[in-house]
């Protein structure tokens, strides 16, 4: 009798972890995410383009150009080439950057530009020009924003800062050196 009670015990248990390890197998069968791309190519490509970004009313507020952008779906991001971008400032002339790559977030909210970065506004009438080397920076096309945290050396005639980090709205041409700034000025002739 205890026999036939334990064999019952132990069949019931065996029926029990069953069906339970059946019901999970089933449920990571239907919740598994199938993937129709690959995660690690891209789902399209550009080569050679330029892509020209305005403001609400149409006027020109960025254009990038790269010799190659890459699209990869997992995430939404692209991975640029020797990405060139200009910005336009609300008055004067208009900045230039170039890099080695680039990345550009999901949705287009940041441009993050790695390698040697070379910033550059050039001379007019008006204006000095002005010429900004850094590295790894971080572009908000929304607002024109530059950041970094790397050394920045800045030009603009015999005029030179060196420092570490910078923040730059090249809308209205303020640049914020954030640490260890170092200047040389020289006044204009009279």
């Amino acid at each position: 009798m205890i026999i036939r009670l334990i064999i019952i015990l132990f069949i019931s248990l065996f029926a029990l972890g069953s069906a339970i390890w059946l019901d999970r197998m089933i449920d990571k069968r239907i919740t598994k995410k199938i993937f129709t791309t690959s995660q690690s190519l891209p789902d399209y490509y550009m080569k050679d383009f330029t892509i020209q970004g305005t403001d609400i009313s149409g006027k020109p507020k960025f254009q990038l150009s790269a010799e190659q952008l890459n699209h990869y779906p997992y995430d939404d991001h692209s991975d640029l080439i020797k990405p060139k971008l200009k910005f336009y400032s609300k008055q004067g002339p208009a900045w230039f950057v170039q890099s080695e790559t680039g990345r550009i977030s999901s949705e287009g909210k940041l441009i993050r530009l790695f390698g040697l970065v070379h910033i550059k506004r050039e001379k007019t009438d008006k204006y000095r020009s002005v010429s900004i080397i850094t590295r790894n920076i971080v572009f908000r096309p929304d607002t024109n924003f530059v950041s970094t945290k790397e050394s920045v050396n800045y030009t603009s005639g015999k005029d030179q800062v060196y420092g570490v980090g910078m923040q730059a709205d090249l809308s209205d041409w303020r640049i914020k050196f954030l640490s260890n700034t170092k200047a040389r000025y020289e006044p204009k002739e009279k």
